[in-house]
């Protein structure tokens, strides 16, 4: 298996600083290729330490800036892990992909028919719920052989 380095840094994006103010990106870079993806957080140019990437704690909302971004580390960090338990290619954008939700779904359409079957037995009528079943057969491979 290829090693993988991985680095989580918190960036001011400031080609977009408007008043003194900038907003946060978090930097993903994995084996040296970055991807970017903005956390919804501006702060003052001046309350921002560069070398740590993290506000300057002189304030309770810096505090809770700081405490937050700990999270999002934690969280595209797990992003990372769930990739590598998944034997998937780590990649910068694999991992932002992860962190959004965006990663690719198992589901498919006889999944998903045989899910809402099964999951609504109980609150659908029968002619209502024979109609969904009806659905799902011509997606049942099974279906075709007989």
């Amino acid at each position: 298996m290829e090693k993988v380095t991985l680095g989580i840094h918190f960036v001011l994006r400031s080609s977009k600083t408007i008043s003194g103010i900038a907003p946060i990106y978090a930097r993903i870079t994995v084996n040296s290729k970055r991807s970017e993806i903005s956390i919804k957080r501006k702060i003052h140019v001046e309350s921002w330490n560069i070398g740590k990437g993290m506000a300057k704690p002189s304030s309770s909302e810096n505090k809770q800036l700081n405490s937050y971004l700990e999270q999002i580390r934690k969280m595209m960090v797990q992003s990372y892990q769930d990739l590598v338990l998944g034997k998937q290619v780590i990649t910068a954008e694999a991992i932002k992909n992860k962190f959004l939700g965006l990663d690719i779904s198992d589901m498919t359409l006889c999944k998903l028919i045989e899910y809402h079957n099964t999951n609504c037995k109980e609150t659908l009528k029968w002619g209502t719920l024979k109609n969904y079943f009806t659905a799902g057969k011509p997606l049942n491979l099974n279906f075709w052989r007989t």
